[in-house]
């Protein structure tokens, strides 16, 4: 599998470290922002349909974006899990105005070392200018846990 560590959610682009896993730590029901949010271009006002309405539409066309959340380290602590949001916005630290593309919970028994979750494709309804994602302890306070997120080449192997 090709990991392209520009199209990471949780690679810290700031970072010298090759380590693209972003810590999930934090108090029940906050969202972690992802660290990174992919900035898929400045949408463009198009007619849409006979009743010319006026949307924004990406111009990001690619046919299949698969994207993959991987565990790399025990989640602990958060005893409903983890709530995974892909979401879009109009502003890059997603606080704006952000809407809800795809949300899954990842339940504490679950979010073992080497659990993937394969997303067959970026979900539909992308908008707004940039994509990130949030990640929210649910039921108590994560005490650890790191998880890596990333537009990948591999929509149905599972490598672990």
């Amino acid at each position: 599998m090709y990991q392209d560590l520009q199209s990471s959610f949780t690679k810290d682009m700031a970072s010298a470290t090759n380590d693209s896993a972003q810590t999930v730590v934090g108090a029940f029901g906050v969202a972690i922002l992802s660290k990174n949010v992919l900035d898929m271009g400045a949408p463009a006002n198009v007619k849409r349909n006979s009743l010319s309405q006026n949307a924004q539409v990406n111009n990001f066309n690619a046919a299949n974006i698969p994207v993959r959340i991987q565990i790399v380290e025990k989640l602990l602590g958060a005893t409903g899990g983890i709530k995974v949001d892909i979401v879009t916005d109009s502003a890059s630290d997603l606080v704006t105005a952000p809407v809800v593309l795809y949300t899954t919970t990842i339940p504490l028994a679950e979010a073992l070392v080497g659990k993937v979750l394969l997303i067959k494709d970026l979900p539909m309804g992308i908008v707004k200018r940039y994509v990130g994602m949030k990640f929210t302890p649910l039921t108590a306070n994560s005490t650890a846990g790191k998880i890596d997120a990333f537009i990948s080449s591999d929509t149905i192997s599972d490598d672990n």
